[in-house]
């Protein structure tokens, strides 16, 4: 017990007692009060639930700013968009950094109501783990569905993200097949670039 988090425990102690099974097409916070009239998904309610719903949250800073986020999500997606930090490095750099426990200055007592139950009675960390992996494989699916279709419709594909001074972009091969990404610097243009090519971004123009 003493190695868990108050967090952690409040989460991972899933006592039947009282608790609701989440239901198919979702339902409102059971917290008497909470303005949040409705959850699709367990997911949403669960981050609910850690933001308002906890005494203690634990928050993750940012290695190159002062930004802090309790959601790890949320500060890898802050250090690719202002730090120009790959998904993988994001990735890594997250997966390094240690939270600290802090009081949550948004919180909002439950009172005698309880979190329902995850779905399919995985208990939390189980759940947790993965929808994590879910979400990433989606996201990467969905990634190289749109890559492949705008290479079959020779459409030009923007950047994988963008900052002031540097661009990461797709790298297909001939059969449309992701291979990887390839930085550039950042240029105001860029002339067509035939999409037949080994390296669809190989070749960029100096910025005026």
């Amino acid at each position: 017990m003493a190695e868990l988090t108050v967090q952690q425990w409040e989460l991972d102690s899933l006592a039947d007692d009282g608790r609701v099974p989440w239901p198919e097409g979702g339902m409102v916070c059971p917290v008497v009060g909470c303005a949040i009239p409705h959850f699709k998904e367990f997911r949403h309610i669960h981050r609910h639930w850690e933001q308002i719903h906890l005494k203690k949250v634990v928050r993750y800073g940012c290695p190159l700013c002062n930004f802090t986020q309790i959601v790890k999500g949320q500060l890898r997606r802050h250090l690719q968009r202002k730090h120009c930090k790959t998904s993988a490095e994001a990735e890594e750099s997250v997966n390094r950094i240690g939270g600290v426990e802090d009081e949550n200055r948004r919180y909002m007592s439950t009172g005698e109501s309880l979190m329902p139950l995850p779905p399919s009675g995985l208990c939390g960390v189980e759940w947790r783990q993965g929808a994590s992996q879910r979400r990433e494989e989606a996201q990467r699916a969905r990634e190289r569905a749109v890559i492949e279709a705008r290479v079959a419709a020779h459409i030009p594909i923007p950047p994988v993200y963008q900052c002031r001074d540097e661009e990461v972009h797709a790298v297909v091969r001939r059969d449309g097949r992701l291979v990887g990404e390839a930085r550039h610097k950042a240029t105001r243009k860029r002339r067509a670039i035939d999409l037949g090519i080994e390296d669809v971004f190989a070749s960029f123009p100096e910025a005026e």
